[in-house]
């Protein structure tokens, strides 16, 4: 059972062209904060490279609000690393992220923390029913949290997890990861530490436009396959029965054709085994090639993301950052964080 008093709370919101919800947010984040008393909030907005006025929005907030700060990235490098770059920036002695379109509510943080203080280091914010999506996108996002759930056998819920809450121990286990494309769920989810579920409804977009194309999606489908050794085995597997049958149905088709004399067009057979066995080949080995290139980005150590400015963080926590979390390579303009 943790303590309730002197309790920090970091929310992290990644940020990507929200200009019409910010507002909204942080006014009912405002209006929660009143409710969550005596835990103090620090609100870390990310920008993930906002091509609006979201940084300008975010930047007058933290003009008119001590407890509100703002990392801005050099370039757009997706929901994941703008999570990842709040929780290591993060103070709180928990940390949660909630999205920047108002489609999860903030009202259902007290129950997060409830389940914090009863000793969960990590609670998951898994949806019931996303209000207004169309059924083909519920069918295609139920497929993916059950691949997420069977390929790595990681305690996260079935129904798909959209925000959490984790423990500041669960921060420092993964803060020193580089990790260039893992999803950021299966990061924490892996550390181990004792979990905890609050369920909710997931509500339609409060404005603008959403910037989880097709591309991110199957993207993040390509990272979540790569990060389980499963794909790679089960080709493997599958080749080598596919080569023993297409021995062993070489050796029927030879006896039927120079033993009982049936009439076998070979040429044929021969034509449709090559292109078969082929078109596996190239798949496994493009599916190898994948964990290969995944391996290199690894050992270069390229940086996930590329903060381009800080606003409201003192200079100690930038230098302690910097020193902890950055490239060698630093520039005058913009400072190159490897987690």
């Amino acid at each position: 059972m943790r303590a309730e008093q002197a309790t920090i709370l970091t929310i992290v919101i990644p940020l990507y062209n929200e200009e019409s919800n910010i507002k909204g947010l942080f006014v009912r984040l405002k209006q929660l904060e009143e409710r969550l008393r005596p835990v103090g909030l620090e609100i870390v907005f990310v920008d993930d490279c906002s091509q609006d006025q979201t940084v300008n929005l975010v930047k007058e907030l933290c003009r008119q609000n001590e407890n509100v700060r703002l990392i801005s990235f050099a370039k757009n490098s997706g929901s994941h690393a703008a999570i990842m770059a709040g929780v290591v920036a993060s103070n709180g002695d928990c940390v949660m992220f909630i999205a920047g379109d108002l489609q999860d509510p903030p009202e259902i943080i007290p129950e997060l923390l409830e389940k914090w203080r009863a000793g969960d280091s990590i609670v998951w914010a898994a949806r019931t029913e996303v209000l207004g999506q169309k059924r083909q996108d519920t069918f295609f996002s139920s497929m993916y949290w059950l691949m997420v759930h069977h390929l790595n056998h990681l305690p996260i819920p079935k129904t798909g997890v959209d925000f959490f809450l984790i423990d500041r121990k669960v921060v420092e286990a993964i803060a020193p990861r580089h990790d260039c494309n893992i999803p950021y769920f299966q990061i924490v989810a892996e550390t181990g530490f004792k979990t905890g579920i609050v369920y909710y409804s997931k509500a339609n977009r409060g404005g603008g436009k959403s910037g989880w194309t097709l591309k991110k999606k199957l993207l993040l489908v390509l990272d979540t396959l790569l990060f389980s050794p499963v794909p790679l085995r089960a080709f493997t597997a599958l080749g080598a029965a596919l080569a023993v049958t297409g021995g062993l149905s070489a050796m029927i088709a030879g006896i039927a054709h120079f033993v009982l004399g049936a009439a076998v067009d070979l040429f044929l057979l021969i034509w449709i085994a090559m292109s078969f066995f082929c078109g596996l080949q190239m798949t496994m080995i493009g599916l190898v090639g994948e964990y290969l290139l995944l391996t290199l980005k690894e050992s270069r150590r390229a940086p996930r993301y590329v903060v381009a400015e800080r606003v409201n963080f003192s200079e100690p926590n930038q230098r302690q950052q910097a020193e902890a979390y950055s490239m060698p390579a630093r520039t005058a303009t913009a400072q190159i964080i490897s987690n």
